[in-house]
């Protein structure tokens, strides 16, 4: 039986359920979890909780909202997928946080495609999000608006995954000292995303330890023959 203080969305109650996801705000999901098997590759995620079992199968707690579960079921089933052009940011962040955590691949790239409407909004939480799971193009695409806008150094540093923050204090020192040239900063942001993507997955140079500043440095040299002291 339903809690009393528990509903049932009504657009996920199917009488041939054998899975119930319960929101964190006690909504809940009735679902198959062939579909959930089929098309997520990560699910429960980190966090998540099997309640109970009931009639229904078993209730699987999540830490997700009503409101973000809603738009992430939708792309696991065999159906034609939001597009999430309409969506606010306060539930596409979340969702986008969502899809990674439960590794609904059909959901990242529409995700990661309508971030970027927000940047001038929430630059740094989408910076440290592409950075975080690997958006090289968006991570690039951000950090050129950051270079050339009015984000204070520390806003952006207090959002950033560790490994990115000594690449971006170089990036964003250099460019404040040419007055954020066009031609750099496009280079720098190329650098910047292509050396977090070579720490971050322990690749090339950086595949026995975590980078110092100076590996920075002689990558950077290298590759634009370029001298900070010149």
């Amino acid at each position: 039986m339903t809690d009393p203080a528990q509903t049932i969305h009504p657009d996920f109650n199917a009488s041939d359920a054998d899975l119930v996801i319960l929101s964190a705000d006690n909504i809940q999901f009735h679902l198959h979890k062939k579909y959930l098997e089929s098309n997520t590759g990560a699910f429960p995620g980190p966090g998540d909780v099997v309640v109970k079992s009931n009639p229904a199968g078993d209730t699987t707690q999540l830490t997700e909202p009503a409101r973000v579960l809603e738009i992430l079921f939708q792309f696991i089933y065999p159906k034609k997928h939001p597009t999430l052009v309409d969506v606010p940011y306060d539930i596409l962040g979340p969702l986008s946080e969502a899809v990674e955590k439960y590794e609904v691949f059909s959901a990242m790239f529409a995700c990661a495609l309508q971030l970027r409407r927000f940047i001038p909004l929430y630059g740094p939480d989408i910076h440290a999000h592409a950075i975080r799971h690997n958006y090289p193009l968006l991570t690039d695409e951000v950090a050129l608006y950051l270079l050339r806008g009015f984000t204070p150094l520390s806003t952006i540093v207090e959002k950033l995954p560790p490994i990115a923050i000594v690449p971006w204090a170089i990036i964003n020192f250099e460019s404040a000292k040419y007055s954020c040239n066009t031609s750099f900063a496009c280079k720098g942001c190329d650098l910047y995303g292509s050396i977090i993507g070579g720490w971050k997955f322990k690749s090339g140079r950086f595949a026995s330890k975590m980078p110092t500043l100076s590996d920075f440095l002689v990558v950077f040299l290298h590759k634009y023959q370029y001298s900070f002291f010149s």
